[in-house]
Parts: structure tokens; C-alpha cells; sequence
């Protein structure tokens, strides 16, 4: 696997109007639920081949993962009453090996929801999901800035740590 080095992280910038944001977010979670019933075996297949574990185990996850993008809606009534809907800004996420399915598609939905841009860093084990998913989200104009795949090592996430290109509150 060939990581990048040197890339530059954009100062973050708020979103205009959080709720018509929201609003796309949600369409933009429909269309993916679609994507992943269109490819279900082939995510399916793939995830169980990089991670080794079995497809059931990931059949579970697209389900649970599916269900959160039908509530995604709803994430406000789920949060403490007096809650403050501020983005943290750049946010980077860096994904296990275990999951990529279930934890890609809530943590990246729910970094978004909030407002923040949201960088995702693979597992070297299995990339392959989170690039499906953020490819696609890029075709949707309103999240095309918002999502990044970021191919990186260690030694390049320490460096755009210390550059301060990410939030950490």
C-alpha cells in the first residue's frame, strides 16, 4: 500500500445553515442505503476477505449500519436536552480493522451531522469499504469538501497533528 505524504488539510469551514445541511445529510444517507443494498454481496464479499472474519458477521453490521442511516433523522431527539450542536471542525477518524462497516458508516454519518469535516484513515487491513463509501459520497455536492479518504501513515498523521490541520477538544 503506498501512503501519502506532505498533504495539505483546509482550514475547516462551517457549513451556512446546519439544518438545510442536516436535511441533505439525510438524503445523502437514503441514496446510501440504496448503494449498499445494490452491492450488498460485494461489500459483504470484500469485507469478509480483508478482515478474515465471516460474512455473516458483516451481513449483521450492514443491517445494523443501514438501520442507523433510517434514523439518522433522528439524531437529535437522542441526544441530552440542552446539548450544543457545535462541529469540532477538522475532524480525523482513524478506522480499525474490525467493523469497517458498522463503524465507518455511524462514526463518518455522525462526524457530519455535527457539522465537522471528516478525514478518514483506513486500516491497512481493510481499506476497502470506507473508500467505497466516501467515493460515493464525494459525487454528492453538498459533502463533496466535507469527506476525505486519507491514505496516510503514522508519520504523516503525527505531522498534520502537530500542524494543528486537526481539532482535538
Amino acid at each position: 500500500m503506498i501512503y501519502a505524504k506532505n498533504i495539505s488539510v483546509d482550514p475547516f469551514v462551517e457549513v451556512d445553515d446546519i439544518k438545510i445541511f442536516r436535511k441533505k445529510l439525510v438524503a445523502a444517507a437514503q441514496v446510501t442505503n440504496k448503494l449498499f443494498n445494490a452491492r450488498k454481496k460485494a461489500i459483504l464479499q470484500t469485507a469478509a476477505n480483508e478482515s478474515g472474519s465471516p460474512i455473516t458477521y458483516h451481513a449483521e453490521d450492514l443491517e445494523a449500519a443501514q438501520t442507523f442511516l433510517k434514523k439518522l433523522d433522528r439524531t437529535e431527539t437522542l441526544l441530552p436536552q440542552g446539548y450544543r450542536y457545535e462541529p469540532k471542525g477538522n475532524t480525523l477518524v482513524i478506522l480499525s480493522a474490525n467493523e469497517p462497516i458498522i463503524t465507518a458508516t455511524t462514526v463518518i454519518f455522525s462526524s457530519l451531522y455535527m457539522g465537522n469535516t471528516v478525514y478518514i484513515k483506513p486500516s491497512s487491513k481493510t481499506p476497502s469499504f470506507s473508500r467505497l463509501l466516501i467515493g460515493e459520497l464525494k459525487k454528492i455536492p453538498v459533502l463533496k469538501k466535507r469527506i476525505h479518504y486519507a491514505l496516510i501513515d503514522a508519520q504523516e498523521i503525527e505531522r498534520l497533528i502537530k500542524k494543528g490541520a486537526f481539532v482535538f477538544r
